[in-house]
């Protein structure tokens, strides 16, 4: 497997996997979050919430886009 990590302006990226780091108690507030939300037509923000996710440590939400 290749991995490759940039930086850069997460609407203009292609890949099979995308991370987004967030801070803890601070996902909501994330630009990053609030693009790929609404690209995704809010499936991301009901996911976080459904898994009462908050950022901790260790913590992840996997997220199948199809």
């Amino acid at each position: 497997m290749k991995s490759t990590f940039f930086w850069d302006d997460p609407d203009k990226l292609e890949a099979d996997l995308f991370a987004i780091p967030v801070f803890e108690g601070k996902v909501s507030d994330s630009k990053d979050v609030q693009r790929i939300d609404k690209q995704l037509d809010g499936l991301l923000s009901r996911v976080v919430e459904q898994e009462e996710f908050v950022g901790k440590a260790g913590e992840t939400v996997l997220l199948h886009t199809h």
